[in-house]
């Protein structure tokens, strides 16, 4: 029996437009209720259509989804700004910014799958870019903070094997630090983080967001997305992560 459709009513993020026929358009969408979805939106490529204005990459809106199980294509029927965020438009350096926060979502969550504190967690996460501008700090507390939320946050205040305090390795393996001693003894990959690296981590998770853009996390990205890459590819394979671009520039 065919599934009936519903009319789902949630916040959304714009992340793109992809053309799709003469004055047809699909967007992609990161929303609050359905996850990341595609929706087919009739007449959004005329000129002078309604949706243009309200369909720009990066604003928050409240959506009214026309939804079918059976469709990979949803239609999308209501759309009104909530948040424009013009500051993520204007400046090069926070689109660019913005567009890997975006590519981080589709590697970390299927399409169709709902994930609401992943989506409450980017409406913040854009707060602060359009408000102070990228920043490598603010970029890793985001990942810490996706990895909570998403069920596996990394353990970072003692070794997961042996529970010394001194550690300085990350595992994927072992979700979390490792001591100088255990990773030597692991027979998996480990990741060199340092014991200075692990204790900015563990301050930056407890760091209110509205202050993580001002921590200091030199060297500890790369490592941090490794070990991230690591914890993913266990859980279920997926293509290699989107790598960060660098930062700096004028906000």
């Amino acid at each position: 029996m065919p599934s009936l459709p519903q009319r789902v009513r949630t916040r959304a993020v714009v992340f793109r437009r992809i053309p799709y026929q003469e004055a047809t358009a699909i967007y992609e969408l990161f929303t609050y209720r359905l996850g990341r979805i595609k929706v087919l939106v009739r007449g959004a490529r005329r000129p002078k259509s309604r949706w243009v204005s309200t369909l720009e990459p990066f604003h928050v809106i409240e959506t009214v989804v026309h939804r079918r199980d059976t469709r990979e294509i949803q239609t999308l029927q209501e759309a009104r700004i909530l948040q424009a965020y013009p500051a993520l438009r204007t400046s090069y350096d926070r689109q660019r910014a913005a567009a890997l926060l975006f590519d981080w979502i589709r590697h970390l969550v299927p399409e169709d799958t709902p994930a609401p504190r992943l989506y409450t967690l980017l409406e913040r996460v854009f707060h602060q870019l359009a408000t102070h501008g990228p920043s490598e700090a603010l970029f890793v507390a985001f990942l810490l903070r996706a990895a909570e939320v998403l069920g596996y946050p990394p353990r970072l205040d003692r070794c997961r094997r042996c529970g010394d305090r001194r550690v300085a390795y990350l595992a994927a393996t072992e979700g979390g630090a490792l001591c100088s001693s255990c990773a030597r003894q692991a027979q998996a990959p480990v990741v060199f983080v340092g014991t200075q690296g692990l204790a900015r981590l563990q301050k930056l998770q407890k760091t209110p967001l509205s202050q993580a853009g001002s921590e200091s996390v030199s060297g500890l990205l790369d490592p941090l997305l490794e070990f991230l890459e690591g914890v993913m590819d266990l859980r279920l394979p997926r293509p290699r992560a989107p790598q960060s671009p660098p930062w700096g520039g004028t906000p």
